[in-house]
């Protein structure tokens, strides 16, 4: 029994060695295949496209000729990492993240130094970043314990425009920031710190100085001193932070209504078309050496009104059919006041609704639902479409879930 254990063991090493052997000579061949294929020196490749269709394949053939649809813009976002990229990373690193999302130049062989966005949305802040852990935003930072909460979300709280959140109209002073210069736009009294949201600032004035074309400018909730709970976070009043509701993740909600308190729909609006009013008037040097000034073309001013948000995850307001009507006819209001001298319905529209999902535009029977019909039939309650600053009519949706089926995804474009 003893000989015949060995003549295991030594003949399981013999196999192991081999084997070991193999995965060697073969790792050194896999390597020796890449250094070739970086040598490749672009000779056209020869396909059999009968052999290859006889395999299951199939060859698809592109007529450049003919258009079907054409793209507005190719767009991302700054929420929420662009702000302390911008502020905290090295000139270096962010001059390189900016080439690459920016830039449309090519180098010396013909390769693009860029993706070339032509748009770049830029999330107007609540003030949840100045409120710290009394926000409610990223509060348990532990991943195992909230569904929202994959990263530390204290980074996903916003910094404001606002001088001092505590108080928008007639403030003296950035209590975060004393010695800075506020500016007291003369349309609506409120008092600004142009100088907060530096690492946002650094982005948007490098899309425009590389030729993106359309900067948006959306929020996702009201400020905190105009909300009806104090915080940027749909929260019922007397939440507790990292007090989740039933267990379920979530603080209770305060429901499914703005949380915005009606006799300030006028001041959020001049917040956003404040801001739009003044970066208008800032200039950058384009890529042709010209003058550009830092136009927002879009006014965004909610997100995914469908959601509850009452989690920790970050800003974030529901909003019915008629309150989304209420603060466009506001917004539109505002950006034909003539006290604010850079935007008119001209060159500032405003953009609707960043539906939670694209059904809820043309489908449901609820009060946030069918938003299409609901803004743009005449003979709506909730009838907008005739505003200057809706023209021309858009609306706007998110695209989860709406592409899990191919009737669905026809169904969503149809």
């Amino acid at each position: 029994m003893k000989t015949g254990f060995w003549k295991k063991i030594l003949a399981f090493l013999a196999i192991l060695f081999l084997f070991s052997s193999c995965v060697l000579e073969g790792g050194k061949r896999e390597v020796e295949e890449e250094i070739i294929w970086d040598e490749y020196d672009g000779t056209e490749i020869e396909v059999d496209w009968n052999d290859l269709m006889d395999k299951g394949g199939f060859k698809l053939e592109i007529d450049v000729n003919t258009t079907y649809q054409r793209m507005k813009g190719f767009a991302a976002s700054d929420a929420w990492n662009a702000n302390h990229v911008g502020t905290h990373w090295s000139e270096t690193n962010k001059e390189q993240i900016a080439t690459w999302l920016f830039s449309r130049e090519f180098d010396s062989q013909g390769n693009p130094l860029g993706i070339g966005l032509s748009q770049w949305r830029v999330n107007i802040g609540a003030g949840s970043w100045e409120q710290g852990a009394g926000s409610l935003i990223g509060i348990s930072n532990n991943a195992g314990e909230h569904r929202m909460n994959t990263q530390s979300t204290w980074q996903n709280r916003t910094e404001s425009f606002l001088a001092d959140i505590t108080q928008p109209k007639g403030a003296t002073s950035n209590p975060d920031n004393p010695n800075a210069s506020l500016y007291t736009h003369p349309a609506s009294g409120i008092t600004y710190d142009f100088s907060k949201a530096a690492g946002q600032q650094y982005f948007f004035k490098k899309a425009k100085e590389m030729g993106v074309e359309q900067l948006i400018g959306f929020s996702n909730s009201p400020p905190v001193c105009w909300t009806i709970n104090g915080w940027a976070t749909n929260a019922a009043i007397g939440s507790q932070p990292g007090v989740w509701h039933g267990g379920t993740g979530n603080y209770q909600s305060r429901g499914r209504s703005a949380n915005l308190k009606p006799e300030h729909f006028d001041d959020f609006a001049a917040y956003l078309t404040d801001i739009a009013d003044y970066w208008a008037g800032q200039t950058v040097t384009g890529p042709a050496g010209t003058s550009v000034p830092i136009r927002f073309n879009y006014i965004s001013p909610l997100n995914e009104p469908q959601w509850e948000w009452n989690g920790e995850g970050q800003e974030g307001s529901p909003w019915t059919n008629a309150e989304i009507a209420g603060i466009v006819r506001s917004l539109d209001a505002a950006v034909q006041d003539t006290r604010r001298t850079n935007i008119n319905p001209g060159n500032t529209k405003t953009m609707i609704s960043e539906a939670g999902a694209w059904s809820y535009t043309y489908g449901g029977t609820g009060n946030f639902e069918n938003q299409i019909r609901a803004f743009f039939a005449e003979d709506s309650p909730h009838y907008i479409g005739g505003l200057p600053t809706m023209q021309p009519r858009i609306i706007a949706g998110h695209s989860y879930w709406g592409h899990q089926t191919d009737s669905e995804l026809k169904l969503d474009r149809r």
